[in-house]
C-alpha cells in the first residue's frame, strides 16, 4: 500500500458479550432478595398496633416485591468498522457499523395486586435488537506557516426493535415524576415490534380552522368507541445525532466553536399540560391569571387541560426535536514574550450561544426522556479569561 496515498488503513471487527445490573426506578433498589429492618413507633399494622423498637419488618421496597428469579441483562454486540488516515495527515477518521442483541431486559413490570404490598416489581422481561453505524472524520483544509483550520465532526445511526417481552404487549417506561399530574400516567412504552421508548398515544382531532377538539380523538379501528385499542405508537429516541467542531488559528488569533444536534425524534410538551392552565398554583406560573381573555392562545385555552391529558394523551403536544445547538464559541489572542519567555493569552467564549429548532413551541427541545416539564430555560454562559504561562 507504500502508493496508495494512506497512512493507516486498519479492518477492525469485534464481538463481544457484557451484563449490566443497573436496575432504574424511584427508590434504585435491588429487589432479589428480601431485606429486613429493625422497626419503630413510625410503624404499624392495622389497627394501629404499634410496632415495638427492636421487631423485624421488611425494608421499604426490597422485601415487599423481590423476585429472586433475577438475573443479570446480558448484551451481545457485533461490529465492523474501518480506521483511514492520508499520508499527511490531512484527512483521518473511521466508520463503524454495529449490531446489538440486548436479552433479559430489567424493567419495572405490573404484579397483580393483593399479592404483595406494591403493584408493580422488577423483573427480566424479553429482548431487543438495536443496529446503526457511527462514524466520525478530522479534517485540515488550510495548513499554512500563518494560519491553520481544522475541523472534526461525528454522526450516528440508530433504530431498535423490541423483540419480546416475555408474554407481554408493552410495558411502560420509567419517566420523570414531573412529567404529568396525576398517579400512573405513562406517555412511554417498550413494546413488541415497536422502537423503545415510544409514545402510546390517541391521534387528535381538530376543527374545520385548525383548532384542537379536546378530547376528541380518531376512532383508528373504527368500532366508535375510544379505548386503547385506538391509540398507535410514535418513537421518541432520533435515528440521527450528531456534532461537529472548528478551530481556526491564524498568527496570534484563534477561534473555535462547536456543535452538536439532532434529526427527527420527538418531545412531549408537558410543561404546557401541567401549567397552561388557571388554576395552576406553581408561583412561577401565576401570571397565567391574567391572560385568560385571548381564550385561544392564553391560559384558559381548553386544548391544555390537565385531566383531558391525563385520561387519554394524544399527540397534540408532541413535537419535532430536530435542533441544532451550539455549545460555545471561543475567541482569544495569545501575547508572545512579554519578558523573560513569559505569554499572556487574553479570551472570551460563550457557552449555548444559539439553539436552531423546527419550530419547537417550549424552551428547549433537549431534554431527559424525551418530555419537557422544565419552564426554566437553559441558561447562556458568557466568561473572560486570562492565561499566562512562564
Amino acid at each position: 500500500m507504500e502508493n496508495s496515498g494512506f497512512s493507516e488503513l486498519k479492518l477492525r471487527l469485534g464481538w463481544g458479550k457484557t451484563g449490566q445490573q443497573d436496575i432504574t426506578g424511584s427508590a434504585g433498589f435491588y429487589p432479589y432478595s428480601p431485606l429486613y429492618e429493625i422497626g419503630d413507633i413510625r410503624y404499624f399494622y392495622f389497627p394501629r398496633t404499634v410496632l415495638s423498637n427492636g421487631t423485624i419488618m421488611p425494608e421499604l421496597y426490597t422485601a415487599l416485591a423481590y423476585n429472586p428469579n433475577l438475573t443479570w441483562e446480558k448484551t451481545t454486540t457485533y461490529n465492523a468498522g474501518i480506521d483511514f488516515g492520508t499520508r499527511n495527515r490531512r484527512i483521518s477518521g473511521s466508520i463503524e457499523y454495529y449490531r446489538r442483541k440486548t436479552t433479559d431486559l430489567l424493567a419495572q413490570v405490573p404484579f397483580p395486586s393483593g399479592q404483595m404490598l406494591t403493584n408493580q416489581f422488577i423483573d427480566n422481561v424479553g429482548s431487543l435488537t438495536n443496529k446503526g453505524f457511527e462514524a466520525s472524520f478530522n479534517v485540515t483544509p488550510v495548513k499554512t506557516q500563518n494560519l491553520n483550520w481544522d475541523l472534526n465532526g461525528n454522526i450516528a445511526y440508530n433504530i431498535g426493535n423490541v423483540d419480546d417481552l416475555k408474554g407481554r404487549d408493552k410495558v411502560g417506561a420509567t419517566e420523570s415524576s414531573l412529567a404529568f399530574a396525576g398517579t400512573g400516567v405513562i406517555l412511554a412504552q417498550h413494546a413488541v415490534g415497536q422502537q423503545p421508548y415510544s409514545a402510546w398515544v390517541y391521534q387528535q382531532v381538530y376543527d374545520s380552522d385548525g383548532r384542537v377538539l379536546p378530547g376528541v380523538f380518531v376512532d383508528k379501528n373504527g368500532d366508535g368507541i375510544i379505548n386503547d385499542a385506538d391509540k398507535s405508537f410514535v418513537p421518541l429516541r432520533p435515528k440521527w445525532t450528531f456534532g461537529f467542531g472548528t478551530s481556526v488559528n491564524y498568527k496570534n488569533f484563534d477561534l473555535s466553536a462547536s456543535f452538536r444536534g439532532q434529526l427527527g425524534g420527538k418531545v412531549y410538551y408537558a410543561a404546557r399540560v401541567n401549567r397552561g392552565f388557571t388554576e395552576a398554583s406553581n408561583p412561577v406560573n401565576s401570571n397565567s391569571l391574567y391572560n385568560v381573555l385571548n381564550f385561544y392562545d392564553g391560559a384558559a385555552d381548553p386544548r391544555f387541560n390537565t385531566k383531558a391529558s391525563a385520561e387519554g394523551l394524544s399527540d397534540y403536544n408532541l413535537h419535532d426535536a430536530t435542533f441544532l445547538r451550539c455549545e460555545n464559541i471561543t475567541l482569544g489572542y495569545r501575547f508572545d514574550k512579554l519578558f523573560k519567555g513569559t505569554t499572556l493569552r487574553i479570551y472570551g467564549s460563550v457557552n449555548n450561544a444559539f439553539i436552531i429548532t423546527n419550530n419547537y413551541v417550549g424552551q428547549d427541545p433537549e431534554n431527559f426522556n424525551a418530555i419537557d416539564a422544565n419552564f426554566y430555560p437553559r441558561p447562556r454562559i458568557y466568561t473572560f479569561g486570562v492565561n499566562v504561562d512562564f
